[in-house]
């Protein structure tokens, strides 16, 4: 039987209840504005409140304003992102452990941007692949493949360097990404970063575009894709339901296999809405907790 994990913001925001987590929905623009008062922090009043509701929206709005900057802000979010460390809890490190003492083979995707979940694997003896990019995180005899469909705060298009003074609309300039460099080092990180090239990941909209590494991120959708075709019970964890994301949402509504929802009482209602119109009749199940209460569940229904 074939297995999938799908891992959403909410998963990472309730991994741990120790160390620090990035926060999400109306929390996150308040994170970034303070942890970066000279670029979130000095967004105009006017677009500021946008972001609240919410963020993709508020991101677009800003966008269409003020295009130029964009860049700007996706490389101190991804600065953001790259600081959280898993505590020894973390419920990502349980969740390693017990793959790592099941021999567990199935798939893990993530569209999340931080690394909590690559850290913790890591640090568990567990070797991440990212399957025909040459990412090989430690040898282990526990392999478990990788699948990150809006990139990642810690990926890089190894071809690319741009002019320190460089300015250019985010809507415009795009890289292939055919030589994408994984990061894992805080200093090297440091160094990337100020390359005016944002990393590999998705912007935070509703469409999810892209600048940098665009022919990798098609590959990694392409690779959900054909997971999610392929596996028996699909497993998503704390991720709410955008069907303007159609490269996500448009596999999961056509996943031949079983469905296993599990999240917040808001997103799982969202859920339960969209599979009606989408998987009717289908034999999916919706469990109404966040990560941590059904965390058992979770590992029953994946096998693990």
């Amino acid at each position: 039987m074939k297995k999938m994990i799908f891992f959403g913001a909410g998963a990472s925001f309730g991994s741990d209840f120790i160390n620090e987590t990035p926060l999400i929905g109306k929390d996150l623009f308040k994170a970034l504005a303070s942890y970066d008062k000279n670029g979130w922090g000095s967004i105009p009043d006017e677009l500021a409140h946008d972001f609240t509701p919410d963020f993709e929206s508020g991101m677009v709005r800003y966008g269409n304003k003020y295009s130029r900057n964009v860049s700007l802000l996706q490389r101190t979010m991804a600065c953001y992102f790259f600081n959280f460390e898993p505590g020894l809890s973390n419920l990502y490190r349980k969740l390693s452990k017990r793959i790592i003492n099941t021999q567990w083979s199935g798939s893990i995707s993530t569209v999340n941007y931080d690394l909590l979940l690559q850290r913790s694997f890591t640090l568990e003896g567990l070797s991440l692949i990212a399957d025909g990019l040459g990412f090989k995180f430690q040898k282990s005899e526990i392999e478990v493949e990788l699948i990150l469909p809006h990139g990642s705060c810690n990926l890089f298009d190894a071809d690319v360097k741009s002019p320190g003074n460089m300015v250019f609309d985010y809507r415009c300039l795009k890289t292939l990404g055919r030589n994408i460099k994984m990061i894992r080092d805080y200093n090297e990180f440091k160094i990337e970063i100020s390359n005016k090239i944002p990393p590999v990941m998705c912007y935070y909209q509703p469409i999810k575009s892209v600048n940098a590494g665009k022919e990798f991120i098609e590959e990694q959708k392409k690779r959900f894709k054909k997971r999610t075709q392929e596996a028996d019970i699909i497993c998503i964890v704390g991720i709410k339901v955008n069907q303007n994301d159609k490269d996500i949402w448009g596999p999961l509504a056509k996943a031949k296999g079983r469905l296993f929802y599990c999240s917040g009482a808001k997103a799982a209602e969202e859920f339960e809405g969209w599979k009606r119109n989408n998987r009717k009749g289908r034999k999916d199940k919706i469990i109404f907790k966040k990560f941590d209460d059904g965390f058992k569940e979770i590992c029953e229904t994946i096998g693990i």
